[in-house]
């Protein structure tokens, strides 16, 4: 939808908010609206600026003066004085690769002759980072509010009988709750210098998108295990009514992971069809050998599609805690989000401006709701040799 259109609907749901007859689903549309008209604002902008830039470079390349070698005093000074208006366009992200004539040094011999682009590579190679994947297993909704209140059910009194007829049938007492939960921010900031914006923008938009990846992977371990004191999340792990399930010895650790299944599956009534377990946890079960010798999840070589225990997904996550896996019906709780991951930039921190440096500040907003902790257990694995 562009942008046009977006302001038109962003104009009838205020119109409807301020006349008092506005729908839920024009107010649960409000958050994610104003998300898509600042990205097509910011897509409006990139493509005025690509067409200034084509405009410039026809212009250019009318004027300049054809099969001439440009002169400057240095490598560096030639790229910004031949590609710089580029440069504009990279950081929009509409190019990845910017490229410059062949620079001669005064008495290079082989500075005569034809010109050759250079080519620039820029992918950074980057540190390994986990891929998130936690959420993905979860509900998702947007978030208007500054929380999400929500009621469960707790233990009934009674139950329902059979009865013999023309007598009093047995009396049953539900029982609900209602809880909140409040908006988390995830946050992470980073410096750059004002010669690296000008000299290596590729670069401050590669940092850019690490932030931005560093951000979700604390989201992933603030939903698995927060322990929901000062702005932390209050994880899965951490509820109220969360199971727990310990293992005897090594040997008993698969086992125990099975029994944990089963009992989310009685107190919950829900199939549990995740684990979320660390990748030293997941390898020992996957080395774990029988008495003959012989590889219990099947060896090197056995065929399996995606990583699973007892039928579960696994996911291997080093966010999820060393030890300690969580089993659970993962669709059972819901991320809410306020909100993508909003990204600023600033010269104005602390003596920053002084010192020519930029901070760059990513965060995100979310609320988490667990309805039903029952339908997830934690595992306590064992390192201990089984009994003689």
């Amino acid at each position: 939808m562009n942008l046009a259109a977006l302001l038109a609907e962003a104009k009838s749901i205020v119109e409807a908010v301020k006349a008092g007859n506005a729908t839920p689903d024009q107010l649960g549309r409000m958050g994610t609206l104003r998300t898509e008209i600042e990205q097509a604002k910011s897509h409006a902008a990139d493509v005025a600026a690509m067409e200034g830039i084509i405009s410039g470079v026809k212009a250019a390349d009318q004027d300049a003066p054809k099969h001439t070698v440009t002169r400057a005093k240095s490598a560096g000074a030639h790229f910004v004085a031949e590609a710089g208006e580029k440069l504009a366009a990279l950081k929009s992200g509409q190019v990845r690769d910017v490229a410059a004539t062949e620079y001669k040094a005064a008495g290079d011999p082989l500075a005569t002759g034809s010109l050759r682009d250079d080519q620039i590579d820029f992918e950074v190679e980057r540190q390994t980072r986990v891929i998130p994947t936690v959420a993905s297993r979860m509900g998702s909704g947007t978030l208007t509010g500054t929380g999400i209140t929500y009621t469960a059910e707790e233990a009934k009194q009674g139950s329902v009988t059979s009865v013999a007829e023309g007598t009093k049938g047995s009396k049953v007492t539900y029982a609900f709750k209602q809880y909140r939960d409040g908006i988390s921010k995830v946050q992470g900031m980073t410096d750059l210098t004002e010669e690296m914006l000008d000299d290596l923008d590729y670069i401050a938009g590669e940092v850019d998108g690490l932030l931005a990846d560093d951000v979700e992977i604390e989201e992933e371990r603030q939903i698995l295990d927060g322990d929901g004191t000062g702005s932390n999340l209050l994880g899965l792990s951490r509820r109220t009514g969360v199971l727990a399930v310990a293992s005897a010895d090594k040997s008993d650790n698969a086992s125990a992971i099975h029994r944990a299944k089963t009992q989310v599956n009685i107190a919950s009534n829900r199939d549990a069809d995740t684990i979320a377990i660390h990748p030293t946890d997941f390898e020992a079960l996957k080395l774990e050998k029988d008495s003959d010798g012989r590889w219990i999840a099947g060896g090197p070589f056995a065929s399996a599609l995606g990583a699973q225990v007892w039928g579960m997904d696994a996911i291997v996550t080093t966010a999820a805690t060393l030890g300690k896996p969580l089993v659970g019906a993962f669709a059972t709780a819901k991320v809410y989000r306020k909100g993508g991951v909003a990204v600023a930039a600033s010269a104005e921190n602390g003596e920053n401006f002084e010192k020519g440096i930029v901070t760059l500040k990513a965060s995100k907003r979310l609320a988490l709701q667990v309805k039903k902790p029952s339908a997830f257990a934690i595992v306590t694995l064992s390192s201990a040799a089984p009994a003689a």
